[in-house]
């Protein structure tokens, strides 16, 4: 198994995620988890942004594709986190405002990107 990693985005042109591997999209989704995650935001793409008030793809939350089949997912909370380039420096915790630069799980649904916390008590 390869140690690559995969990269998705937000695909503004299509409504949903786009999911590159080694620098090729491979595939357009609305559901996708994620492992061993880490929120990577290149700082010129950022900048560019601002300047140019226009949006490019600088954002991507980094893991490895997990086959949802595999997770119950009624074992997490889902805490929702967005990054807005105009506004944010990082990915935040909506709840908290709290940076967060990486996590164990990740699911992106319906446009939308959360941290998969394991409930307690369980």
């Amino acid at each position: 198994m390869s140690k690559a990693r995969y990269y998705i985005y937000r695909n503004l042109h299509k409504n949903m995620f786009s999911i590159k591997y080694k620098q090729k999209v491979i595939d357009r989704n609305n559901f996708q988890v994620m492992k061993d995650v880490i929120f990577v935001i290149s700082k010129k793409g950022q900048d560019r942004v601002r300047l140019e008030k226009r949006k490019n793809v600088h954002a991507t939350v980094s893991g490895f594709l997990v086959d949802s089949d595999d997770i119950d997912m009624t074992k997490y909370d889902l805490v929702e986190l967005y990054y807005n380039p105009y506004t944010t420096d990082n990915f935040i915790i909506k709840e908290t405002g709290k940076a967060i630069t990486k996590t164990d799980y990740v699911l992106a649904k319906d446009n939308r990107i959360f941290d998969m916390r394991l409930k307690e008590n369980i």
